[in-house]
């Protein structure tokens, strides 16, 4: 399904959104891509998901058009000291470079509620060059690799 980049909408996430973040995290795809591999139970799912929408150093949003495409989540990291990015899109919408649109809209999202300049970074597999691209295309350099991982940040 092809997808108008003009009428995408990010939105914040709601709690009736559950449901969908959970079908996405345990999607193959999204779960050979994270640090931990193995799918996530439900209430597990439901208590983690129950802590981000209430943290103030957290954002959850998810990307429309006419229905729901991915979802972006930024979490505030003391260790970096900036906003830890990590996205999804939809199986069924992949291909498109909507990581580069929801990234971008997202930084600029955040940035927005804060209301001032803000760091970003992110953790990305060395496999999953799709999400790598996504964020070099925002503006994002490679600061660091480890043990299969690039760090990211992004260039001000």
């Amino acid at each position: 399904m092809d997808i108008n980049k003009n009428k995408l909408v990010l939105r914040p996430c709601r709690n009736e959104d559950a449901k969908l973040l959970f079908e996405w995290v345990n999607e193959p795809l999204v779960r050979s891509n994270s640090m931990d591999t193995k799918n996530i139970l439900w209430e597990n799912h439901l208590a983690w998901f129950d802590k981000k929408i209430k943290s103030v150093d957290s954002y959850i949003f998810i990307l429309e058009e006419k229905q729901p495409v991915g979802q972006i989540r930024f979490d505030f990291s003391d260790s970096t000291q900036s906003y830890l990015i990590d996205f999804s899109i939809d199986k069924r919408f992949r291909g498109q470079s909507l990581g580069k649109h929801i990234i971008e809209m997202g930084i600029n999202a955040v940035t927005k509620i804060r209301n001032k300049e803000l760091k970003f970074s992110a953790f990305v597999k060395s496999s999953n060059l799709a999400s790598l691209n996504s964020f070099l295309k925002n503006n994002f350099y490679i600061s660091d690799e480890k043990d299969g991982y690039i760090f990211l940040n992004l260039n001000r």
